[in-house]
């Protein structure tokens, strides 16, 4: 009996998990989530915490690999848990003779990847829907998988076509605000920024549906995301903070990015850790080359944002440092 309770508890567990991932669109299961942190930790420390590293630039298709070995896994447990409550739940199709041990995990295994095999079958009625039952949740569960992965991977190529749109503005924060400045306006930061702050949106959004493509790591720091995405907001915050006031983007201009980045942050801290592990001193901010070409006249302080720590734990976790985003050391 026990061994049947247990056997029904995972297998609602493992079913909850994979419609949670694959259909509520409001991130993945909790089984999947910690797994996936799981994988991605092991891959970290193998990597020896180095964002260059190859390893992590495959850390994402392992981890997807890896979710479709864990929801087959769990269901087949499930089904043996349930088949091995009863010892006349399976019989040979030639004589009914009832069969133990291997012969039950293959006919577990069989049955959830719908092979359809007889050389063995159910033992009655009851265990006929049983087997029926199983059967059909391991058709959902290849049904799901290729309906889940197909945009999935979709959200992860526009996830590095935005690392790319942003890098093209310059290798660093004042880079970027330099290259956007026409005397006026910052073109594409600011001014005109609907394409970035749309392409800022669209990425929360598939955070939010796909957390696990947060694990698509890019080694080529070029390109990398997350240092694209904390360039960015370095930039929001200087123009925000510290410009002087002839080169102070109007409030309007900044909205929206605003509110974009208000978005990235509630999303991204629910998917990671980063909120709760920034409890550090935010890392100093770079203003040398504005200071030089009098975009700023004069140091100015600089209010203790929370975000900038988000970031630099974001990061950090990702296997770079500050300097990787300043060019070299702040001042």
């Amino acid at each position: 009996m026990l061994l049947l309770i247990f056997g029904i508890i995972l297998y609602a567990v493992t079913v909850h998990d994979i419609l949670k991932t694959t259909l509520s669109m409001e991130g993945g299961g909790w089984l999947t989530n910690h797994f996936s942190k799981f994988l991605w930790k092991v891959s970290f420390l193998a990597s020896r915490k180095k964002g260059d590293s190859k390893l992590l630039g495959k850390t994402g298709y392992l981890i997807l690999t890896g979710i479709i070995i864990l929801w087959v896994a769990l269901l087949w447990s499930s089904f043996c848990l349930v088949l091995f409550s009863d010892p006349g739940s399976v019989v040979t199709s030639a004589n009914k003779t009832a069969v133990q041990g291997v012969e039950k995990l293959y006919f577990a295994g069989y049955t959830i990847s719908t092979l359809g095999s007889g050389e063995y079958i159910a033992g009655n009625d009851f265990w006929r829907i049983i087997t029926n039952v199983f059967s059909f949740t391991g058709l959902v569960l290849l049904t799901m998988s290729v309906t889940y992965f197909v945009p999935l991977l979709q959200a992860v190529i526009d996830q590095q076509k935005l690392a790319v749109q942003i890098s093209c503005y310059g290798r660093t924060p004042q880079e970027m605000i330099i290259n956007a400045y026409d005397g006026e306006h910052y073109q594409g930061l600011t001014a005109n920024a609907s394409d970035l702050t749309l392409s800022l949106i669209k990425h929360t959004q598939n955070h939010k549906a796909y957390p696990v493509i947060h694990y698509f790591h890019n080694s080529d720091k070029r390109f990398n995301i997350i240092l694209e995405l904390s360039k960015m907001h370095e930039c929001f915050v200087i123009l925000e903070n510290l410009m002087d006031d002839q080169y102070q983007p109007a409030e309007n201009e900044l909205r929206s990015l605003k509110v974009a980045f208000e978005n990235y942050f509630k999303i991204i801290t629910e998917i990671t850790d980063a909120k709760d592990q920034a409890t550090n001193e935010a890392p100093k901010i770079k203003t040398d080359l504005l200071l030089e070409q009098n975009f700023i006249s004069r140091k100015k302080n600089l209010p203790d944002l929370h975000s900038r720590k988000v970031f630099s734990k974001l990061v950090e976790n990702d296997g770079w440092g500050w300097n990787d985003i300043q060019g070299s050391d702040a001042s």
